[in-house]
């Protein structure tokens, strides 16, 4: 007798043991959605890079080693796409316009943490965003599985944060998918709060979008100033001191 396979049942009790029953419930049915009528929601939040210090890093992981990552180490670790580096990336990090921290376990990078200046092309979270001089976004983060839920993101963030101070840098931005508990839950123990919910849905001219009331000291502005080519063209000099 073959086996029945009900789709999305498997991430449904995974999902129900790790965050509970209503969570799992409405992450089954946000991808349901995702696939009808392509809705996506995103949740913005917002960290002052103020205090970073005061956060504990667990001493388990003290035998890392923690650096900025150039455009040739994006190049070779891109071999192996598990590391989720793109095309662009190296290209980014020449420009100017991006950042990239990392975590090493001798040779090997466990932990990585991406930051842009400027603007974020709509691709990345389906909406175009730009930001002003005192803001960094923290595009990407990625931590290899068998280091997940041992702090080493938490780790990575606080060593690249007292890096981006030296830049006059006032807060860290970040968007996180909504259905993404564990990242959402990750974030708002490094201090990160909300700002609002970015809901987008459809495609082409039958596409909707709707953008949170972000306070407007923050700066951020939407669908402006984010097309890609501007942080591949020119060279930007936001960086630049931290990779002397």
């Amino acid at each position: 007798m073959g086996t029945i396979v009900i789709p999305g049942l498997q991430r449904l009790i995974a999902d129900r043991q790790r965050f509970g029953f209503k969570k799992a419930c409405a992450g089954l049915l946000y991808r349901g959605a995702q696939r009808l009528v392509k809705l996506r929601i995103n949740e913005m939040m917002e960290r002052p890079l103020d205090g970073i210090n005061l956060l504990e890093v667990s001493p388990s992981i003290s035998n890392l080693r923690f650096r900025a990552l150039t455009s040739a180490d994006v190049r070779r670790f891109a071999a192996d796409p598990s590391y989720e580096f793109d095309a662009t990336m190296p290209g980014r990090l020449e420009a100017g316009h991006d950042w990239c921290f990392a975590a090493f376990s001798g040779d090997r990078l466990v932990n990585y943490s991406w930051y842009a200046l400027g603007s974020i092309e709509s691709r990345h979270c389906h909406v175009a965003l730009s930001f002003p001089a005192n803001t960094v976004y923290m595009y990407k983060a990625l931590t290899r599985p068998e280091y997940r839920g041992a702090g080493v993101h938490r780790a990575t963030f606080v060593h690249a944060a007292r890096y981006l101070a030296q830049l006059a840098l006032e807060r860290v931005v970040l968007i996180i998918e909504h259905a993404n508990w564990h990242s959402r839950r990750s974030h708002q123990r490094l201090g990160f709060r909300t700002l609002g919910f970015i809901a987008t849905a459809g495609r082409g001219t039958c596409r909707f979008e709707r953008h949170p009331r972000v306070p407007a000291e923050f700066g951020l502005r939407f669908g402006i100033d984010a097309d890609l080519s501007r942080r591949l063209a020119g060279r930007g000099t936001g960086f630049d001191a931290l990779n002397e």
